[in-house]
This record gives C-alpha cells, structure tokens and sequence, in this order.
C-alpha cells in the first residue's frame, strides 16, 4: 500500500520534517528543495523489493516499525548498488528501465550493499542510485508491517553539486 503527498499521505508535520531536514543539514541539501515524500506500507513477506531509482537528487529514507516486529534482525532493510541511472532513465518506457536495470545490476563492478532493518533508522542517498527494499519476514498483523518513508530533494540530474560531501 503505497501514499504520497497527491494522494492523502500529506500533513502539516511530514512538510514540516521535510524543510526541517534541509535546514539541519545544508551541506548535504545545499540548494536542493524538497520536492516530494511518499510512504509504503509492506503485506508480503519473504520477497525482494522492486529495484529502481528515485526522482529526485537526494532520498532519505526511513522506517518506524518497532524492531519487535521483525523477524529477521539481519534483514528486511535496503539493497543499495553503486549504480546510478543517467538521466534518461526517467522518460524511458518499463521495458527500456527493466532492461537498464539488468545491465547495471550485472556490470563489472556493481556491488549491492545491504542494509539491515532497525526502527528510526535513515539512510541518505542520492536518488538515482539502484536500490530496492531486502527481503522481508515481519511478524502478522498491520501494526507489524514495514513501513518506508521517503523524502526526496532536488529533482534527477541535479545530485552533481553534492560529489564533495557524498562520496
């Protein structure tokens, strides 16, 4: 289940988060506004997330299920690769972003990292980086279940101011 700033996950308090961010972390932020903030609430477990890239410049990202909830403390996170999209990526058709996916995915040198699941954590990345959500096992009932939250800034292709302060 999936809910953005258009379509009701939208509150005085997730805006206010959003600028609060930027204004606690200039150098990472610097110029970029924030552009969006979307959420997924997760009913499957035991599968891989969907690998994609964000639109934006940067992503935060991060989730307030109890770690109780969790029944794999070694998992249930994110799979980030050391792969960026160029800027095409974000006009292209399913068929092309699966495909590009594939390529960069199984390029000499691409590297998944894993992430492993723990409430309150936030990862920051620039958002045309590949990711995707790890392989989850969270215990039953809709209080337990993975949430995402997403913050994005900037919009795709603007990352490049930020080389000097992520590596």
């Amino acid at each position: 289940m999936g809910a953005s700033l258009r379509n009701g996950f939208c509150c005085p308090l997730l805006l206010q988060i959003g600028e609060e961010l930027r204004g606690a972390f200039p150098g990472i932020f610097g110029p970029h506004l924030f552009s969006g903030c979307f959420s997924y609430k997760y009913y499957q477990n035991d599968r891989d997330g969907h690998v994609h890239a964000d639109r934006g410049a940067v992503s935060l990202n991060f989730w307030p299920t109890p770690n109780a909830a969790n029944l794999d403390p070694t998992r249930g996170g994110l799979v980030i690769w050391n792969q960026r999209v160029p800027a095409e990526y974000f006009y292209a058709s399913p068929e092309q972003i699966d495909r590009l996916h594939q390529q960069l995915i199984s390029a000499p040198g691409a590297q998944p990292a894993t992430i492993a699941y723990r409430c309150n954590r936030a990862m920051l990345f620039y958002s045309d980086v590949l990711h995707c959500s790890d392989r989850m096992r969270f215990r039953d009932g809709y209080e337990n279940r993975r949430v995402s939250i997403t913050y994005l800034y900037g919009r795709p292709g603007d990352a490049h101011s930020l080389e000097a302060v992520l590596p």
